[in-house]
């Protein structure tokens, strides 16, 4: 007989644990702003450059297309920050004060502040305790770190010239992450330092019209320094140890990222469906699901937020003269981690499922009568653990892919599914991306189980 595909083996990995700020604010020192932060020259220089930034942003809104010059990036280094301000994160957001009044404020941002998430953190922390992969539990649990050092600056990078196409379908979706929770708007600099990264759009495939926000997580993509020689690191080359501007192909950071295959898919679905039509006498069953904004359900840990942010035009509703800062909370795109740490954390849920309906199907596979079902069940279990199951499924970062063998199988399994859905507490997408039947597409391509083939429909041959 033959074994099902090479099964996922999730690295052994340490908890990350998070680290407090170490250099304390000397006593006599009590700033409440920007203003107090930083030297008069790199005040003076920040509003400056905000400015032209702000009328850089009304130009894209217009349709504009802007060649940015290599200068034109606000960099703020450490030599314009107050003596007394240095190697510390400030967190420069409002709070309010007795009457529930915002007021200006800056104190060292609390690293280990509880991390407030949509998930279920108790059944993470319990069906993930054994789980190898120890280090996305404690991202999932205490906020996702990108392992990237870069230099104390204020650093806001332009943004693309493609974001004039689509300036005010990325202006949507900003508002859309406000309004879950998973954005901040700030009338001035959030944090001290802080990095705000490149926007840009593409047309999407059916719906040219409506564009998709990019981030530039790669820049700036030539060495630009601040006034004190100190490089502007991108984002996508410290996470991975690396330094000036050239990406790293290798990470010494990161484990491997593992994606299941259409290949071994196929594989797989050939073991049941021989199973389902010479032993089990039923149909084989297939289907999708889809995860809702699946790397924006993932938190940043505190550390991680003054990284990661983003200038715009006006969205408060009371206009400040330098525009509107965005502080993301939870994993974006165009951050190369960030794809690895979805994809583990999509691993570990099919852990976590496979776990549960084992539970639900072994007992049922020991009580089988029948000698040839029997005889099927010990030749294949003969194989090793995992090889009796009479249902596949993969999880490709956010696309769900599952084959199961009979209708009550699948009934179950559906249920289970749906269960631990609920429990964990992620988001899915609407009923519309849903598929199930003798057929469902996957990553672009058709695989027909029943018929032993894969299609390509011919809406993505277009």
């Amino acid at each position: 007989m033959t074994p099902f595909s090479p099964a996922y083996e999730a690295p052994t990995t340490e908890w990350l644990c998070r680290q407090p700020q170490t250099k304390q604010v000397p006593p006599h020192f009590k700033p409440s702003s920007i203003e107090d932060l930083l030297l008069p020259q790199g005040l003076s220089l920040l509003r400056k450059l905000q400015r032209q930034a702000l009328e850089n942003h009304q130009l894209l809104k217009k349709g504009h297309r802007i060649h940015h010059p290599a200068d034109e990036a606000i960099v703020i280094g450490e030599d314009m920050i107050r003596p007394e301000a240095r190697g510390i994160v400030w967190d420069l957001r409002p709070v309010k004060n007795k009457d529930g009044e915002p007021v200006s404020s800056a104190r060292p941002l609390d690293l280990l502040a509880p991390m407030s998430t949509h998930l279920n953190t108790k059944l993470l922390r319990a069906e993930l305790k054994d789980f190898p992969d120890q280090e996305v539990l404690s991202m999932l649990l205490e906020g996702a770190q990108l392992k990237a050092d870069i230099p104390s600056q204020i650093a806001i990078l332009p943004h693309l010239s493609s974001l004039s196409y689509g300036y005010e379908s990325v202006q949507e979706e900003l508002l859309k992450m406000h309004d879950r929770g998973w954005y901040e708007f700030h009338r001035d600099i959030p944090f001290c330092p802080w990095r705000a990264l490149p926007q840009g759009s593409t047309s999407r495939k059916y719906e040219p019209d409506r564009h998709r926000r990019t981030t530039d997580g790669g820049a700036p993509r030539h060495i630009i320094r601040d006034n004190g020689g100190t490089e502007v690191t991108p984002i996508n080359v410290a996470c991975h140890g690396g330094e000036g501007v050239t990406p790293i192909k290798k990470s010494p950071y990161w484990p491997k990222e593992w994606k299941p295959s259409l290949l071994q898919l196929m594989h797989d679905i050939n073991i049941i469906l021989y199973a389902a039509i010479n032993v089990f006498k039923e149909f084989v069953y297939s289907g999708t699901d889809d995860v809702f904004s699946f790397f924006n359900q993932i938190k940043l840990a505190p550390s991680e937020i003054w990284k990661t942010g983003l200038h715009w035009c006006n969205l408060t509703p009371d206009p400040a003269p330098w525009g509107t800062f965005v502080v993301e909370k939870v994993l974006g795109f165009g951050l190369s981690p960030n794809s690895n740490i979805a994809q583990r954390f999509a691993n570990a849920i099919v852990y976590m499922f496979c776990n549960r309906f084992d539970l639900i199907e072994e007992p049922m596979l020991s009580q089988e009568k029948n000698p040839a079902i029997r005889s099927w069940i010990e030749a294949r279990r003969s194989l090793g653990p995992t090889q009796c199951r009479l249902y596949i499924i993969k999880m490709y970062t956010d696309d769900v892919k599952f084959v199961v063998v009979g209708t009550q199988r699948l009934i179950r399994f559906l249920r289970c599914w749906d269960n631990l859905m609920k429990e964990l507490g992620l988001i899915m997408a609407i009923a519309k991306k849903r598929q199930l039947g003798c057929a469902s597409s996957w990553l672009g391509f058709l695989p027909c189980p029943m018929m032993a083939l894969v299609a390509i429909p011919i809406w993505d041959l277009v």
